[in-house]
């Protein structure tokens, strides 16, 4: 703390002073991949690239069943959305994406009065203007976003540069923002079974696939 009151500190890492390129001592030095992933140590991690090279084929049961050996685009939603409700497909068309935000970090500053203002004070649904036009919206209405899971609401910004059938919302607002509703209602904890494989305690760990989400929405009724 006292360093800091004087001026800017380097941050402290593992290899002090030391060059750090990725994959610099498995190429130049012919090291075995992979490379150390700290905190943890080489052989809690060297058990998933078994041939020591990299691998863009990955001959596990896993991979198999689900068909990634090799990477691959895969249609959205077909595995996720259409799977949980077959409905989905007609009842909710809008792709959902919960972007971030240049005014916060996460929900870290959600409540800063500054931070709001800069925004008007008011959480924003992104939709694109034909979209907003077939469904009676303009901009500042409020919109109620919705599917079988939950409710978000929020106030309607058009923007042509928002692709159609697309809905875009800046995650991190508190529910107090949003009339009492959340974003994170509208979405389903999807994992992909391939993310499973790679689990190491405190260090990698499975994430839900964000934005495979359908909505559809409506101007809110308050």
């Amino acid at each position: 703390l006292e360093k800091l009151k004087k001026g800017p500190v380097k941050l402290h890492h593992e290899n002090p002073g030391r060059k750090r390129i990725p994959f610099y001592e498995q190429i130049q030095g012919g090291q075995p991949f992979p490379p150390v992933s700290y905190p943890m140590t080489i052989d809690k991690t060297a058990q998933f690239v078994k041939s020591g090279r990299i691998e863009f084929y990955k001959d596990e049961d896993t991979f198999i069943k689900v068909g990634e050996c090799l990477p691959v685009h895969k249609p959205p939603f077909e595995e996720t959305e259409y799977v949980l409700n077959p409905a989905a497909r007609d009842l909710y068309k809008y792709t959902y994406i919960t972007r971030n935000s240049i005014h916060r970090v996460h929900s870290t500053h959600s409540n800063n009065q500054m931070m709001r203002e800069l925004q008007d004070d008011s959480a924003k649904v992104y939709l694109n203007p034909d979209d907003a036009s077939e469904k009676g919206v303009k901009a500042g209405d409020l919109v109620e976003v919705f599917n079988d899971r939950g409710r978000l609401i929020a106030e309607a910004v058009l923007d042509p540069g928002v692709r159609t059938m697309t809905v875009i919302f800046e995650e991190g607002w508190w529910s107090r923002y949003t009339h009492g509703t959340s974003y994170n209602t509208l979405l389903y904890p999807w994992i992909n079974p391939v993310h499973e494989v790679y689990f190491v305690s405190q260090m990698w760990a499975p994430n839900t696939s964000w934005n495979e989400c359908l909505v559809d929405f409506k101007k809110a009724e308050m």
